[in-house]
């Protein structure tokens, strides 16, 4: 005779921890957490606030409570929060999201669920495929190319995030011996600084030593950029624009220990991203190395002008910047074509002290705002 059991017992005998080969019953609060739910209904009747009531056993509730829940969404919920057994009794529900559970699980490092869903995922895979026709044949190339895109997008995000063995993982099992390029993958690892990762990424042939390191500068990862240029990447000026872009100051100081010399292009990187400290710190560099023509002021006046950086504005016409017009055309640039797409009329405060301050240099406002309206179909910017 078949012996039945309350859904509640059932989750109840689930979830039992083991401790010295015997069990004990779940502490009783648990319990508590789940009547409150079930007298206040906390969770809507279409499951919408289920995803983020997981993390406070919202999913036992669900599970006891009401058996028609959404089970593909349990199971992304489950793959986000790492509930690998209750990943697969909503499996066993029917659920089938293997897609959207792989890359959350991916995002959040459940390694157990992105190894279960890659395995059902392939099980779903395997029996399409044997249920083609041979005029059909023709579609699987196709479906075998959109997993593998799927899964390359994922090794970019896991590279990024420094989940190794995630991306050991689908590099090495989830599609078999297929080769993968690992150029994208590479600069996502040493953009996050994960130096194991990159490690390991060269050794599976990736070789695009030079991006890494810029990427490297980017994300402010020394012990990733002397990695990238043990291996022989040498474009040192490149990264070295690409810290000062990023504002990287200890990056540049290393950069130009290195033998970066394009201080130049450098200070206008500097002047697009903003950063004030960084600008003065290659001017007094640049005079230390006695250089003589530092910048193209003019150009770094126009650049602090489009970004609305009002005290880099005063210090490249410290230093020489005098295209007033020019300026006044950074300033008004940006918001010539945003008006246009988002309505924006009116200047930020420190925009509107910068055309001031050019009018008053001897900028003129009726040429600039022509030369605009012929751009952008430009609207004048209100006063």
């Amino acid at each position: 005779m078949t012996k039945y059991i309350s859904f509640e017992r059932y989750i109840q005998e689930i979830l039992k921890p083991k401790v010295k080969n015997k069990t004990k019953r779940l502490p009783r609060d648990i319990w508590n957490i789940i009547k409150e739910y079930l007298e206040n209904d906390i969770i809507d009747n279409d499951g919408e606030e289920l995803e983020t009531a997981i993390g406070d056993y919202g999913l036992i509730y669900a599970l006891y409570k009401n058996e028609t829940y959404d089970w593909d969404k349990i199971l992304f919920g489950c793959c986000s929060g790492g509930y690998f057994n209750f990943a697969k009794i909503a499996i066993k529900q029917g659920a089938n999201c293997w897609k959207s559970g792989l890359s959350i699980a991916c995002t959040e490092n459940r390694v157990k669920l992105v190894k279960l869903m890659d395995f059902y995922s392939l099980k779903d895979y395997n029996y399409i495929i044997s249920r083609r026709s041979e005029e059909q044949q023709n579609l699987v190339a196709d479906e075998l190319n959109q997993w593998i895109l799927f899964i390359e997008e994922n090794i970019k995000k896991v590279c990024f995030l420094g989940h190794l063995e995630i991306a050991k993982f689908l590099i090495e099992e989830a599609i078999g011996n297929h080769e993968f390029d690992h150029t994208n993958n590479l600069k996502s690892a040493c953009q996050g600084g994960h130096l194991e990762l990159a490690k390991f990424l060269v050794k599976k042939g990736a070789n695009n030593f030079e991006e890494g390191l810029v990427a490297a500068c980017a994300g402010d990862y020394e012990e990733t950029a002397e990695f990238m240029i043990q291996k022989g990447a040498r474009n040192f000026d490149e990264a070295l624009r690409m810290a000062c872009y990023e504002g990287n100051i200890d990056m540049i100081r290393f950069m130009i220990g290195k033998g970066a010399q394009d201080l130049r292009r450098g200070i206008l990187q500097a002047c697009r991203g903003g950063y004030i400290g960084v600008v003065r710190f290659l001017i007094k560099e640049s005079k230390e190395k006695g250089v003589e023509n530092i910048c193209n002021w003019n150009r770094g006046l126009y650049e602090s002008c489009l970004i609305g950086h009002l005290k880099l504005v005063k210090l490249m016409i410290k230093n020489g910047a005098r295209d007033w017009n020019y300026g006044l055309l950074g300033t008004l640039e940006r918001y010539a074509g945003v008006f246009r797409r988002f309505g924006i009329e009116e200047l930020s405060d420190s925009s509107k002290k910068i055309r001031d301050l050019l009018i008053e240099k001897g900028a003129n406002m009726s040429l600039i705002s022509h030369i605009l309206s012929t751009r952008h179909q430009f609207i004048p910017v209100r006063n």
